[in-house]
């Protein structure tokens, strides 16, 4: 009997997910069936998975009307139909990962986020315009002349990579800069330099509006939301989408694509002052901010919503 590819992978160690989710897979005994058949072990979700998952079903109809009619507002509608999928899909991997003794991995979840500790709180919504103030510490709100503030992120996956990360803390230590880093799901695993801040989740609505420059994983999330603020970026690819997010990036003038694994300590910190001091640059990503928020695009979610209560 031919061996199931995705089972050979398991047994190799490694972790199949599916970046992908749907209320119709979940109830409908598909999810079930890829954890018991294929041994898939986790999901990724995030607002565009939601968001594709809604229109391209009625599964979410019924739901949509009746919070609709409590009075619920879209980006509460949006919030509670894809708070209901994840946990429905926790509850699927529930069994699979104790048999494991493992952790199930369902990411990149569209709720509200928090930055700090009490006394030190912001809050921001997927989607909102114009973020909150957020309460930084004082080393990154009173840097010396010439000092930018930069965020770094690789996202749930790859900050999990403990060694990249630790290689990425090292060589931005010598630079003149502050840094606010997301340090991920192992943020116990390895500690920032005294340039650096940072949190096992840091929310990228609240931060990136008040920072100069982003260094991410290239994800179509962060990818996003630096264009909608108008930075420009380095992004280090890991997988999937990101190559292409990358490329685009570098090729459209946007930013620089580095080796994730084989960049030098001198690349980094070249293309570091180097998206600094571009002022052109910057003045075109402050266009494309303007016109990426004249489109309105929570207005065009909004709609799209409303319209799926009055079908």
């Amino acid at each position: 009997m031919k061996q199931n590819p995705l089972r050979e992978l398991s047994r190799l160690g490694q972790a199949v997910w599916l970046d992908y989710i749907r209320r119709d897979l979940i109830r409908g005994g598909g999810l079930q069936r890829l954890i018991d058949e294929d041994g898939l072990q986790g999901m990724t979700s995030n607002p565009a998975i939601f968001e594709k998952a809604i229109l391209e079903s009625d599964a979410y109809d019924a739901d949509i009307r009746a919070l609709a009619a409590r009075g619920a507002m879209p980006q509460r509608i949006f919030e509670a139909l894809s708070v209901q999928d994840v946990g429905e899909a926790a509850d699927a991997f529930r069994a699979a990962a104790a048999a494991r003794g493992a952790h199930i991995a369902l990411l990149d979840m569209p709720l509200l986020f928090e930055i700090g500790s009490p006394g030190r709180r912001a809050v921001a919504l997927p989607g909102d315009d114009l973020p909150p103030e957020v309460d930084l510490p004082a080393l990154l709100t009173d840097r010396p002349k010439g000092s930018a503030l930069i965020y770094l992120s690789l996202g749930s996956l790859g900050s999990a990579d403990v060694e990249l990360m630790r290689r990425l803390v090292a060589v931005l230590a010598d630079t003149p800069h502050r840094y606010v880093v997301s340090k991920g799901p192992r943020a116990d695993e390895f500690e920032l330099s005294d340039n650096m801040w940072g949190e096992a989740r840091v929310p990228p609505t609240n931060v990136i509006p008040h920072c100069d420059l982003v260094i991410t994983h290239g994800g179509n999330n962060t990818t996003t939301e630096a264009f909608h603020f108008g930075k420009p970026m380095i992004v280090l690819p890991l997988f999937w989408d990101q190559y292409d997010n990358a490329q685009r990036v570098h090729e459209r003038g946007f930013g620089v694509r580095l080796a994730s694994y084989d960049f030098t300590s001198d690349q980094l910190r070249a293309s570091v002052a180097s998206l600094l001091g571009d002022g052109a640059l910057l003045g075109r990503l402050s266009v494309a901010s303007a016109r990426i928020r004249a489109a309105d695009g929570v207005g065009r979610a909004s709609e799209l919503i409303e319209g799926a209560v009055r079908r």
